[in-house]
């Protein structure tokens, strides 16, 4: 924290002195960004980032001890584009990469697949997950559906897809040292969309039926169910699980309140609901996000709070706030854009004025 604030004051005592010359281009703040999106693996050992090379996206790995940066996957950004990226584990770097293709004769439709990059490996980022068309499986056109990146298995990850039938999906585990993947839910009659807790237990379907939807919630076990949540399309009583808390038995989710949504949580071993957030004259219109250090909720994002996000994390409220001593938010926009997984490295996006966007 200390070495990130020296580093940050040392950037911005150069500030005035730029200050005092022309303007900053209009180009500078309106073209598309040299990089974007900067992770830091789990381990703080790598960073990976998204790099514009003349209107086309590469996906970039940066070795912070031998100070070399490698190409992973490249995007035309008109016929292929990158849907999100992440660290699975140290060693390994997913990608959710997306395809505009059209039928013969036909639409134009879109389709995901998903590609794993291991760190010392052959250098080539491969498809991570595939049919087995000896069994007969079918290729899913949404392929990158990944539902719990497994805390207790760092090696494997949770996915969906509809390889048996289509449009109904099941889970898999992926070994992502193999590539190899083992079924664990099989699909169920108008399932569309499972949900994992933070521990890798499949606990939520979503059923839907012509206009109706149904959430239905599963024991640790998938022994016994029952419906969480039960609407038809477009009737006030829609409901969106956005994921459970570390604790299995608390699941968040974003409702209607007086005409606006917001966000509620509930507890699922007595089904009582609490309001978490709500503003009288907006849609919620964020998410929750975890603490990389506890795999609890840290907090959540609303486009209409003054700052954009709310820290419940103690760790990151504090960094936020050392963060704003020297980033006064008259003249910043500041961004913590991710950590290691201890949370003792830092990356920060800031803006602002005479900066166009700085990591």
């Amino acid at each position: 924290m200390k070495y990130l604030l020296l580093t940050l004051f040392a950037v911005l005592s150069l500030m005035p002195r730029a200050a005092e010359n022309t303007q900053l281009p209009v180009e500078s703040f309106a073209s598309l960004r040299a990089f974007s999106q900067v992770k830091f693996s789990p381990n703080g050992k790598n960073l990976s980032f998204i790099r514009n090379v003349n209107g086309e996206l590469v996906l970039m790995v940066y070795n912070r001890k031998t100070k070399e940066a490698d190409s992973i996957i490249r995007s035309d950004n008109h016929t292929i584009f990158f849907d999100w990226y992440e660290w699975a584990n140290d060693e390994v770097l997913l990608l959710g990469a997306r395809y505009i293709q059209r039928q013969f004769g036909g639409p134009k439709y879109t389709s995901t697949r998903l590609y794993a990059y291991k760190i010392g490996g052959d250098g080539k980022a491969k498809l991570a997950i595939k049919p087995n068309f000896n069994r007969d499986e079918r290729q899913p056109q949404f392929g990158d559906q990944v539902i719990s990146f497994l805390p207790d298995k760092k090696d494997k990850i949770l996915v969906q897809g509809d390889f048996d039938v289509a449009n109904a999906p099941g889970v898999y585990e992926l070994d992502l040292s193999t590539l190899r993947k083992k079924k664990i839910q099989r699909s169920r009659s108008k399932v569309i969309d499972w949900t994992a807790d933070r521990q890798g237990n499949v606990r939520i379907a979503l059923k839907m039926d012509e206009d109706e939807f149904e959430y239905i919630l599963y024991d640790e076990d998938r022994d016994n169910r029952k419906t969480l949540f039960k609407y038809k399309a477009f009737s006030p009583d829609v409901v969106t699980v956005l994921g459970f808390d570390k604790d299995p038995n608390i699941l968040y989710f974003k409702a209607l309140k007086d005409g606006y949504d917001a966000l509620y949580k509930m507890d699922l071993t007595t089904m009582k609901k609490e309001l978490v957030f709500s503003d009288d004259n907006y849609d919620f219109d964020g998410h929750i996000f975890y603490s990389s250090l506890t795999g609890e909720v840290a907090g959540f994002t609303h486009s209409q709070l003054d700052e954009g996000i709310r820290y419940w994390d103690e760790d990151l409220n504090n960094l936020y706030n050392g963060l704003r001593a020297v980033l006064p938010a008259d003249k910043f926009d500041i961004d913590i854009i991710d950590t290691s997984k201890e949370q003792r490295l830092y990356v920060v996006y800031v803006s602002g004025e005479q900066i166009p966007g700085t990591y």
